[in-house]
Protein backbone atom coordinates (compact mmCIF):
# COMPACT_ATOMS: atom_id res chain seq x y z
CA UNK A 1 0.00 0.00 0.00
CA UNK A 2 2.88 2.46 0.63
CA UNK A 3 4.15 1.53 -2.88
CA UNK A 4 0.48 2.29 -3.99
CA UNK A 5 0.06 5.38 -2.27
CA UNK A 6 3.35 6.79 -3.01
CA UNK A 7 3.76 6.22 -6.76
CA UNK A 8 -0.03 5.71 -7.89
CA UNK A 9 0.99 2.22 -9.06
CA UNK A 10 1.26 -1.49 -8.18
CA UNK A 11 1.94 -5.06 -9.86
CA UNK A 12 -1.43 -6.59 -10.84
CA UNK A 13 0.04 -9.38 -8.44
CA UNK A 14 0.48 -7.00 -5.23
CA UNK A 15 -3.12 -5.35 -6.48
CA UNK A 16 -4.23 -9.31 -6.29
CA UNK A 17 -2.72 -9.56 -2.83
CA UNK A 18 -4.48 -6.68 -1.03
CA UNK A 19 -7.91 -7.54 -2.46
CA UNK A 20 -7.47 -11.00 -1.10
CA UNK A 21 -6.43 -9.80 2.19
CA UNK A 22 -8.55 -6.76 2.25
CA UNK A 23 -11.92 -9.33 1.67
CA UNK A 24 -11.03 -12.30 3.08
CA UNK A 25 -8.40 -11.55 6.31
CA UNK A 26 -9.76 -8.06 7.19
CA UNK A 27 -13.73 -9.04 5.78
CA UNK A 28 -13.98 -5.90 4.28
CA UNK A 29 -16.64 -4.94 1.68
CA UNK A 30 -14.96 -5.04 -1.81
CA UNK A 31 -16.12 -1.70 -3.33
CA UNK A 32 -14.27 0.39 -1.02
CA UNK A 33 -11.37 -1.58 -2.05
CA UNK A 34 -11.95 -0.80 -5.66
CA UNK A 35 -12.87 2.32 -4.84
CA UNK A 36 -9.66 3.51 -3.13
CA UNK A 37 -7.74 2.00 -6.04
CA UNK A 38 -9.75 3.61 -8.31
CA UNK A 39 -8.46 7.25 -7.04
CA UNK A 40 -5.06 5.87 -6.46
CA UNK A 41 -3.85 3.88 -9.70
CA UNK A 42 -1.96 6.43 -12.35
CA UNK A 43 -3.00 3.38 -14.78
CA UNK A 44 -6.78 2.61 -13.38
CA UNK A 45 -8.65 0.64 -15.99
CA UNK A 46 -12.66 0.36 -15.17
CA UNK A 47 -12.72 -3.63 -15.87
CA UNK A 48 -9.34 -4.51 -15.00
CA UNK A 49 -9.93 -2.84 -11.22
CA UNK A 50 -13.32 -3.65 -10.57
CA UNK A 51 -13.18 -7.23 -12.31
CA UNK A 52 -9.92 -8.15 -9.77
CA UNK A 53 -12.05 -6.94 -7.21
CA UNK A 54 -14.93 -8.73 -8.12
CA UNK A 55 -12.62 -12.05 -8.64
CA UNK A 56 -11.23 -12.50 -5.52
CA UNK A 57 -14.96 -11.27 -3.48
CA UNK A 58 -16.46 -14.16 -5.39
CA UNK A 59 -19.31 -11.81 -7.22
CA UNK A 60 -19.84 -11.15 -10.59
CA UNK A 61 -19.84 -12.84 -13.65
CA UNK A 62 -18.12 -15.96 -11.69
CA UNK A 63 -19.29 -16.13 -8.87
CA UNK A 64 -17.06 -18.62 -7.55
CA UNK A 65 -16.27 -17.94 -3.45
CA UNK A 66 -13.32 -17.76 -1.22
CA UNK A 67 -10.71 -17.11 -3.54
CA UNK A 68 -7.65 -16.36 -1.01
CA UNK A 69 -4.15 -15.50 -1.52
CA UNK A 70 -1.84 -16.97 1.36
CA UNK A 71 0.39 -14.56 1.80
CA UNK A 72 3.48 -16.26 3.24
CA UNK A 73 3.16 -18.45 0.20
CA UNK A 74 3.41 -16.02 -2.20
CA UNK A 75 6.18 -14.06 -0.27
CA UNK A 76 8.18 -16.87 -0.13
CA UNK A 77 7.81 -18.02 -4.20
CA UNK A 78 7.89 -14.25 -5.17
CA UNK A 79 9.97 -12.17 -2.40
CA UNK A 80 11.95 -14.88 -0.71
CA UNK A 81 14.72 -12.22 0.08
CA UNK A 82 12.15 -9.45 1.06
CA UNK A 83 13.67 -6.82 -0.42
CA UNK A 84 10.55 -6.02 -1.72
CA UNK A 85 9.21 -5.75 1.65
CA UNK A 86 12.15 -4.11 2.71
CA UNK A 87 12.18 -1.40 -0.33
CA UNK A 88 8.43 -0.34 0.83
CA UNK A 89 8.83 -1.28 4.81
CA UNK A 90 6.18 -3.78 4.68
CA UNK A 91 7.07 -5.17 7.65
CA UNK A 92 6.62 -1.50 9.91
CA UNK A 93 4.05 0.16 10.82
CA UNK A 94 4.09 3.96 11.02
CA UNK A 95 0.72 4.59 13.02
CA UNK A 96 -0.36 6.78 10.12
CA UNK A 97 -3.81 6.08 9.49
CA UNK A 98 -6.50 7.74 6.71
CA UNK A 99 -8.71 9.62 8.62
CA UNK A 100 -11.52 8.69 6.12
CA UNK A 101 -14.17 7.16 7.92
CA UNK A 102 -15.58 3.96 6.30
CA UNK A 103 -19.05 5.74 6.97
CA UNK A 104 -18.03 8.14 3.96
CA UNK A 105 -17.11 6.25 1.34
CA UNK A 106 -19.67 4.91 -1.12
CA UNK A 107 -22.00 2.43 -0.42
CA UNK A 108 -23.64 1.87 -4.01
Amino acid sequence: MKQLDETGYMSNRGRQLIASCFVHELGLDWRYGAAYFEQQLIDYDVAANWGNWQYLAGVGSDPRGHRWFDLAKQTAMYDPQEEFIRRWQGNTFDAQLDHIDAADWPIG
